[in-house]
This record gives C-alpha cells, sequence and structure tokens, in this order.
C-alpha cells in the first residue's frame, strides 16, 4: 500500500507514475518530451540494462552528461537500482576526470559521445570503471530491450544513498553522502511542499493538482538544477530543460513562451544580464517575448545583483525573486525573497540556521555585532565519503545538536536576519562555478616564467567574480599565455580571466599567501 511507504525517491516517483501515467513529465528543448508512464518505464528499463550488465545494487554510476533526459533518466534508473549516481563536471579534463572516478569508486558510467574522447585518456586509471554506456543509438538500444519490470520494488529504504560532489578546500571534489529521507527533508521538499511530519503517501495528494512547471537552466551537474528537478517531480510537476552546454539566452525564451514555466532558475548575473540583453533586443526589434507565465526566479549558486533584479522586476512586476542560500553539505537553509526596497538580500534565522561562535560553536546573541560561522542543524548528511577527518571538521557535535559548519561568516543581526560575509577558504564563486586558488595557483606556478603567483576573485559584472592570477615574473608573461597554459590542464572556468604582474607576490613573513592584499593589487591593476 501506498501508505506503508518510506522516504524513498523511487518509491514515490512510481507512486506518483501510477496515479497519472498520462500526464506530462519531462520536457527537452531539442530532445523528447516524456509522459510520467514513459519516464518510469525508460528509467526502469536503464535500471535493469545495467543489472544485466553486472552493476551491483550500492555501486555508483557516473552521470557525465549535459542536461538532457538521459541525465534524469540516469539518476532515476540508480535510485530504483538502489545504486547511486554520481555528478560530473564535463568540463573536467582527464587528470580531474580520474581524480574523481577513482574518489567516487565508479563501477559505470553513463557519458554523451562530446565526453567520451576525454573519458578515454582517463580510463587507462580506472581499473574499477567496468561499464561505459554512451548516449545516443547504443543507449536507446540498451533500454529497449532491457526488461520493463520496477527493480527492487518493495526493497527500498529511505537509507539508500544520494551523492553530491562538490569542490573542497584544496580544490579536489569531495563527495558529500546523504541518506535518501535526509535529502528530501533537506532539499526536495521545499518545492514539493512536503511535509515531513507526515508519511510520504502525501505526494498522491499533491500531484492530483500540481503546480509546478520548473525550467532548469543551469547544468544538472550541479546540485542546484537537479534539486528543482526532484523536487517538482516530488509535486507531480512538469521538468524543463534544453541540450545547450551554454546559456543560449534566445532559445531559453522561446522555451518559456512555448512551454509555459511558471518556476524557473538561474545562476546569479551570468545568467540574468544575458537574458535581460536579450528581452531588450527583442523589444527593438517589436517582437517580444511572452513571459507572463513566469511567477518565481530563483537565484542559487550565485548572487544576482540588486540592478538586475530591479529590471527583472520591471519587466515582470508579479514575479517573485529568491535567492537561496545553501550547500552541498547543507541543502537548502534559507529562502530569501527580494523587495524594490530591499538594498541587499536579507536571509532570516530558523529552528535550524543560525550563526555560531568559530571557537566555542554556541550561538550568537542577534545584534551582538559579533562575526561568527553560518550554521545548520536538522536533515543532514552522513559525511564526506571516504574522507572520517574532513566530516569531523564540517558536522561537528555541540550544545547536544550535529551541525553542518562549511566556513561562511555571518553576523547575526537583531531583527533575526543573517548578513553573510564570505568563505574564510577563499573560494571564488565565477559564474555559479566554484574555483579554489590553491589548485589554480599550483598549475600556473608550474609555468617556467612564473616565480609566484596568488589567485583570487575580482568583482565582476556578468560572473559575480572574475578568477585573477597575481604573478610574479621572471620574464614577459601575458594573460593569454597563462589563461592557454591554465586550460591545457584544467577545466576552462578555473583559468584566469585576467593576470596582473607585480614586482613580489604579497605574503607574510611565514610564507603564508596575504590574499587581501593581492586582492588589492589585481583590481589596481586591471
Amino acid at each position: 500500500m501506498v501508505s506503508d511507504m518510506e522516504w524513498n525517491v523511487a518509491d514515490m516517483m512510481e507512486a506518483i507514475a501510477d496515479a497519472h501515467p498520462d500526464r506530462e513529465a519531462l520536457i527537452v528543448d531539442g530532445g523528447p518530451s516524456l509522459t510520467w508512464s514513459e519516464l518510469d518505464t525508460r528509467a526502469s528499463q536503464l535500471a535493469n540494462h545495467l543489472i544485466e550488465s553486472g552493476i551491483e545494487s550500492g555501486s555508483h554510476i557516473a552521470c557525465y552528461c549535459a542536461n538532457g533526459n538521459e541525465y534524469l533518466e540516469t539518476m532515476l534508473a540508480c535510485f530504483k537500482a538502489r545504486m547511486v549516481p554520481i555528478n560530473v563536471n564535463w568540463r573536467y579534463k582527464s587528470d580531474e576526470i580520474a581524480y574523481l572516478f577513482d574518489d567516487a569508486d565508479v563501477a559505470a558510467c553513463v557519458v554523451d559521445p562530446d565526453f567520451v574522447s576525454v573519458l578515454d585518456e582517463a580510463r587507462v586509471e580506472l581499473p574499477g570503471l567496468r561499464l561505459v554506456m554512451e548516449t545516443g543509438a547504443g543507449y536507446e538500444e540498451a533500454i529497449a530491450q532491457a526488461p520493463k519490470v520496477r527493480p527492487f520494488a518493495g526493497q527500498r529504504s529511505p537509507d539508500d544513498r544520494y551523492f553530491l560532489y562538490t569542490g573542497g578546500t584544496t580544490g579536489y571534489p569531495k563527495g558529500v553522502e546523504w541518506r535518501q529521507e535526509d535529502i528530501i527533508g533537506a532539499v526536495w521538499r521545499t518545492t514539493g511542499n512536503l511535509d515531513m511530519s507526515r508519511g510520504p503517501e502525501q505526494v498522491l495528494e499533491i500531484s492530483a493538482n500540481p503546480r509546478t512547471r520548473y525550467f532548469a537552466i543551469p547544468p544538472f551537474m550541479h546540485g542546484a538544477a537537479h534539486w528543482g528537478a526532484f523536487g517538482a517531480w516530488l509535486a507531480g510537476g512538469v521538468v524543463m530543460c534544453m541540450r545547450s552546454r551554454s546559456l543560449d539566452a534566445p532559445a531559453a525564451l522561446r522555451l518559456v513562451e512555448r512551454e509555459r514555466p511558471n518556476l524557473m532558475l538561474i545562476v546569479g548575473d551570468a545568467f540574468a544580464a544575458p537574458l535581460l540583453t536579450e528581452l531588450e533586443k527583442a523589444d527593438a526589434r517589436g517582437e517580444p517575448y511572452d513571459i507572463s507565465s513566469l511567477k518565481v526566479l530563483v537565484s542559487s549558486g550565485a548572487p544576482l545583483s540588486a540592478h538586475h533584479k530591479e529590471a527583472l522586476q520591471e519587466r515582470m512586476p508579479r514575479i517573485v525573486i529568491a535567492d537561496t542560500l545553501g550547500s552541498s553539505e547543507a541543502g537548502v537553509q534559507a529562502i530569501a525573497s527580494w523587495r524594490p526596497e530591499q538594498k541587499a538580500t536579507r536571509f532570516v534565522m530558523n529552528d535550524v540556521t543560525t550563526v555560531l561562535d568559530e571557537e566555542t560553536l554556541e550561538p550568537l546573541e542577534p545584534g551582538s555585532g559579533r562575526q561568527g560561522v553560518l550554521a545548520k542543524s536538522g536533515y543532514l548528511p552522513l559525511g564526506y565519503y571516504k574522507d572520517p577527518e574532513k566530516s569531523h571538521r564540517t558536522f561537528p557535535e555541540a550544545g547536544g545538536k550535529r551541525w553542518v559548519v562549511t566556513g561562511d561568516h555571518a553576523i547575526a543581526e537583531a531583527d533575526g536576519s543573517i548578513t553573510l560575509l564570505g568563505r574564510g577558504s577563499n573560494c571564488i564563486n565565477t559564474g555559479g562555478e566554484k574555483v579554489y586558488p590553491e589548485e589554480v595557483e599550483a598549475v600556473i606556478k608550474a609555468h617556467p616564467s612564473v616565480a609566484d603567483v596568488l589567485v583570487v576573485g575580482v568583482p565582476d559584472e556578468r560572473f559575480g567574480s572574475a578568477v585573477t592570477a597575481v604573478i610574479e615574473a621572471e620574464a614577459s608573461i601575458g594573460t593569454q599565455e597563462i589563461r592557454a597554459f591554465t586550460e591545457a590542464r584544467l577545466a576552462g572556468y578555473k583559468a584566469p580571466r585576467h593576470v596582473v604582474v607585480v614586482e613580489k607576490v604579497p605574503r607574510a613573513p611565514s610564507g603564508k599567501p596575504d590574499y587581501k592584499a593581492a586582492l588589492d593589487l589585481a583590481v589596481g591593476g586591471i
């Protein structure tokens, strides 16, 4: 019976598919549109193909795909087969792929043809990778030939795993390991409006009158995009995406006109600016886009500037513009709706999100003006995969609670709001991508003309921050040379957009980097 269901993603989605088989579930621009029955069947067949190929339950399956039905089908297939989907940043180069797959113990991979050559380079170092399934004709044939029966129906558990790989403070990706019930409680119930104090059978009540038509513009390889997708699905809603690997603003706006989503996800100014530019061009042509279906615009992963919010609000006076506060380790901590009279985004403390003293881990008194660290309790992951030491540091216990503390510095204000000050790890957020200075510095230091380097993020109107290298050079050197040198070894978004050559890279007498001084030099030298 449905009422006996536990909090398991596959069980809940199968219940919705049984109740509403002919309703829309997934719309891919440049790809198929699937009903709930079709999505459920294809995911079951993919799961069975993995099982028949010798992949055991509990195995880790890499989703090495751009946006499309294949990415989400692979995730759902893993949940059905009690396997674990592993998100893969398709911008990674072969060394980065090799590290990620090894760290994640990947047994099988679903990969787009465009990324096969990189995977082939990495595969020589991956003896544990037993199955590679390329999307396209072979993928479709494998699905068509596999049984349609739902694997492990009635045998799944709230303890079945979900992983989200995120960059660590050293630049190496770390797998955040969640129980499915906890990721539902921390994230996916938000869009689905699920009440965790009740049983999961409520998905049938909510799906009876679905409201969410969700359009994910960012790539599913990042948590925010696929978090929103599964949240929409657990509300019985529709998920929409485009196959393009970069923002195609005209295509995105045409999809809005045609498919009428009411919720759209973007990543800060890097997405808002091109969309606004295209809206302005269309108006000038006398061919304005009809975007009246949009009711909620969510920015996640990077800040959305006030001037962009104002421009969007002018075009869509009734739209709710919201910023989300969260992380791979915490899930969704808070959602802040923006109002024109606000000077800054204001997140509010609640029973699970607060500011702690960095040393004692005791809550700071609101209005004290003291700087602390942002912390969250409640539904939390088990920790980092294969890294108990880092798990202990990031998920400490204090005051009878287990917390997640990711290094975001903040102040608890007297009115209950939180002022965010930034991350102590110097992480650079460029267009929603995380870049860690130490990783980029290690690569640039290998250049024969570089004596020393520090990497910082300087303010950038479109990307939020632009990766900038402050270099002490032994010979003449320029931005393009350093950028090409870095791009040959790391994902392109990690390569410096600016290079500032200085007489001496600023460091303390101990040799520790002085990032504040380096940032001042970078801003002054651009």
